[in-house]
């Protein structure tokens, strides 16, 4: 099964491959949200997503932790319609950062967004995110949860290695991967708005560089 551990998923089919091997539905930008009790707000999410992003070939992950209110359920029907959506019905390790890295194992953009669902974040910012990552003027970007800025971030050898050991715990079993959840929420910063990054990698170091942080502000 997915290496993400105990749970359902639910995947759009996959058209054939082109003549050259390669996937015409490749999404240039994965935009994940973590849920819980989100089965109000998450229809109104997936539409912002996708006024936003008209013109970006891009996906939604949604991985949803159980919600006593069947936000999953809701997921999986807006999913039925739409292609774009791929469904997490998580059973072990919840929380915000363990559902987040779930979400990245999964996702197939080779840019990664990740966004609440509680529509307190703009997704009219993520174009102009997603354009600094692939331009390459960024390895990272992310917001002020208050302002809207866009701030940009090159990532360090030392966090890359720190990102890769925590992504390595959290695939070993779910006992590493609750460690390494606890200590990506540790001092979590709530003023942070969407954070994108060109890999799994980024987008979980992105987490790690607000962790500690003022509320309002990068680090």
């Amino acid at each position: 099964g997915p290496g993400w551990g105990t749970g359902t998923i639910r995947r759009p089919m996959s058209p054939s491959p082109a003549p050259d091997g390669t996937d015409p539905a490749l999404p240039v930008v994965s935009v994940i949200t973590p849920t819980y009790n989100e089965a109000e707000n998450l229809p109104i999410l997936v539409e912002r997503l996708h006024v936003a992003l008209a013109g970006v070939p891009h996906e939604i992950v949604v991985a949803d932790d159980d919600s006593p209110d069947r936000t999953w359920e809701v997921a999986e029907s807006l999913a039925a319609d739409d292609p774009t959506i791929t469904v997490m019905r998580r059973f072990h390790d919840p929380g915000l950062s363990a559902s987040v890295l779930d979400g990245m194992t999964v996702a197939r953009g080779e840019t990664l967004a990740v966004i609440d669902a509680d529509l307190q974040h703009d997704a009219t910012i993520l174009p102009e995110m997603v354009r600094q990552v692939t331009s390459g003027a960024a390895d990272v970007v992310v917001t002020d949860g208050f302002t809207g800025n866009v701030a940009l971030k090159a990532l360090e050898g030392g966090m890359r290695s720190l990102v890769a050991a925590l992504l390595g715990a959290f695939d070993a079993d779910d006992g590493d991967g609750e460690a390494a959840d606890d200590a990506a929420d540790e001092g979590e910063d709530d003023g942070a708005d969407a954070d994108v990054g060109d890999d799994a990698a980024d987008a979980a170091e992105d987490e790690a560089l607000d962790d500690g942080t003022e509320d309002g502000s990068d680090a």
